[in-house]
């Protein structure tokens, strides 16, 4: 266990590194993600006169948009860590350490969460400034709700890097599934309950509970807390149990060692 901690933390470190030497695609990342957020909400706005029927109304678009830019992250890291690492030369012999290439992959995951929900902070305050729509920000609250909820999407972005050490070029799904991804957290659960089995879409009513009713998440359903484990449970162990099966065919073929 301390060796899968010594690596998670290095891998950590490795991806503080990279986004201080690499800071202006960090900041034409977070350029980017803003256009487009100003461009879905004040368009919402507008068409409907300021109250918007997406769930939690304008603030709503706000905790959605904030929830699926970290999905972003949660489910496209693993397979671009795994194509860089395959065309460096070095998935291999990542995938002969002791460790075993699951819990590397699983370190790219956890790192990536921990960054990209610090950088991705300070866009919420600043969708939040130029809005004059202020969420309650209870951090306590906020941060189990919002690392189950990534970690639930991580399962999908198994099943991807899974492919990708495959098939090498699955762009063209990840992309596809981003637009895919942001209709699981602006459609209304109230209206469409059977969404929730879906990835994104019970951690964004949860967090919508905190940050736009104000609740603390002792206030929040115990039920629907109990379920949000329970699925991100799932897809995180579908996710692995996919990713395995990929890495067999991947070994069997020797995929492993060239791009």
């Amino acid at each position: 266990m301390s060796a899968t901690l010594t690596l998670w933390a290095g891998e950590l470190r490795r991806n503080i590194i990279q986004m201080k030497r690499y800071y202006f695609e960090t900041l034409s990342m977070l350029f980017v993600f803003f256009v487009f957020f100003t461009l879905i909400f004040f368009g919402a706005k507008a068409i409907s006169g300021g109250a918007p029927r997406i769930g939690g109304g304008l603030e709503g678009i706000i905790v959605g948009y904030f929830v699926w830019t970290l999905a972003m992250v949660g489910y496209g890291v693993v397979s671009e860590n795994l194509v860089e690492e395959a065309t460096t030369g070095t998935l291999e012999q990542i995938a002969m350490s002791p460790l075993g290439l699951s819990r590397v992959v699983l370190g790219y995951l956890i790192s990536a969460i921990i960054t990209q929900t610090v950088v991705l902070s300070f866009l919420l305050i600043l969708m939040m400034a130029v809005t004059g729509k202020w969420l309650n920000l209870d951090v306590i609250s906020i941060l189990p709700l919002l690392l189950l909820t990534t970690l639930g999407i991580g399962g999908v972005g198994f099943v991807m890097g899974g492919m990708a050490v495959v098939f090498k070029r699955t762009r063209s799904i990840l992309s596809i599934l981003q637009i895919v991804l942001l209709a699981f957290v602006v459609v209304p659960l109230d209206r469409y309950p059977m969404m929730k089995y879906l990835p994104l879409a019970a951690g964004n009513r949860l967090l919508q509970m905190v940050m736009v009713e104000g609740r603390s998440i002792l206030q929040v359903p115990p039920a629907d807390v109990a379920f949000l484990v329970a699925n991100t449970a799932a897809y995180l162990v579908v996710g692995l149990i996919a990713f395995g099966y990929f890495e067999r065919i991947a070994r069997r073929k020797g995929l492993l060692g060239h791009y």
